[in-house]
């Protein structure tokens, strides 16, 4: 039986600054050789998740929580030995901002360097269950490098 969560309880209703920096480096460490399970163990379990991409201009849609996961599975197929390292991280009224490297090479043998900005977003979430708080990443914008991406996906579908 899954846990039942909702996004606030009583007390204070929004992490403090090092909570939301330590979950959000919790968060992108995961991301180590894709622990796909600690990911979204640190991720809401409530339908209002979303992940988007920056700028608009790249023309990359919003993804639900469901879509967002089948993508990891992919790109993890592509680029399973991703290593990511932050290079600077702030946080602001609730919202996290990485500056992240990526580094992978891919299937093919291609080599995959990446920066990213993220912005991650992160709340209390309350299990009904075991009546515990915890933080959770509820949103994630990432701004991505179009350039690279559109010549690497494109080199990697040939």
């Amino acid at each position: 039986m899954s846990a039942q969560a909702r996004s606030s309880s009583s007390g204070p209703t929004h992490p403090t600054r090092a909570e939301n920096i330590a979950h959000a480096r919790a968060w992108i460490a995961a991301y180590e050789n894709w622990d796909l399970e600690r990911i979204y163990n640190l991720t809401t379990s409530l339908q209002d998740f979303e992940y988007s991409y920056l700028p608009a201009s790249a023309g990359i849609p919003p993804k639900s929580m469901k879509e967002w996961q089948r993508y990891n599975r992919s790109i993890k197929n592509l680029i399973p030995d991703l290593t990511t390292e932050v290079s600077d991280i702030h946080e602001s009224n609730g919202c996290v901002v990485a500056h992240i490297v990526g580094r992978a090479t891919s299937r093919s043998g291609k080599p995959f360097l990446q920066e990213y900005v993220l912005f991650i977003h992160c709340r209390y979430e309350y299990n009904t269950y075991s009546n515990e708080r915890s933080v959770k990443v509820h949103e994630v914008e990432e701004f991505v490098g179009t350039s690279f991406n559109s010549a690497f996906f494109a080199a990697e579908k040939r």
